[in-house]
């Protein structure tokens, strides 16, 4: 009975985390994203770098924010990446996760507010999937998922009127922001 009652507790206690999660205000995701890294790392993985990308991608006229810290991992697929809006008042609200490459990825305004989102994710020379999100303040929802297939590229660039979104990656080095308290931020790739 007591094992059962925790276990119920535990749900209960991830349910309200992922509920609140939705609602968070952030005034510098970058800095939270670099103190998890942090607690969660060894020294020698503290040489990696947090990455940052400054875009509207909701086109509500407010710059947004992704950030990913696991450039290592990142390949030709892409990366994980955390999406936060930008609030009118300053800061910022997670909004949720999304698999990107930065050059297979393009963002068109539906209305102001909201955006439709194409990704494509290699998975080989010459294979990837396409993948059509709508985004909002209310979240990012997958719309279509094409499996791996070698005309998935040629329909992106058609869906993408030819060019991917124009944005630049930038990447912080941990240990150094770590030494200065102040970023240092450099184009990557």
């Amino acid at each position: 009975m007591k094992t059962i009652l925790t276990v119920i507790l535990l749900f209960l206690s991830l349910g309200t985390l992922f509920a609140r999660q939705d609602t968070v205000k952030v005034r510098d995701p970058v800095l939270n994203a670099l103190e998890a890294f942090v607690q969660d790392s060894t020294e020698l993985e503290l040489e990696r770098a947090v990455l940052k990308i400054e875009y509207d991608f909701n086109c509500d006229g407010i710059a947004d924010l992704a950030i990913s810290n696991s450039p290592n991992l990142c390949g030709n697929a892409g990366c994980e990446w955390q999406i936060f809006l930008g609030q009118p008042l300053g800061g910022y609200t997670f909004l949720d996760q999304l698999f990107f490459n930065d050059g297979g990825i393009c963002i068109q305004s539906l209305t102001k507010g909201s955006s439709r989102v194409y990704t494509y994710t290699h998975y080989s020379a010459a294979e990837g999937s396409l993948e059509e999100y709508e985004l909002s303040f209310r979240g990012i929802n997958l719309i279509t998922r094409t499996a791996a297939d070698t005309s998935n590229w040629h329909k992106f660039v058609r869906l993408c009127k030819g060019e991917p979104s124009p944005f630049v990656v930038f990447s912080c080095n941990v240990l150094q922001f770590l030494r200065t308290r102040q970023y240092a931020w450099v184009r990557w790739r």
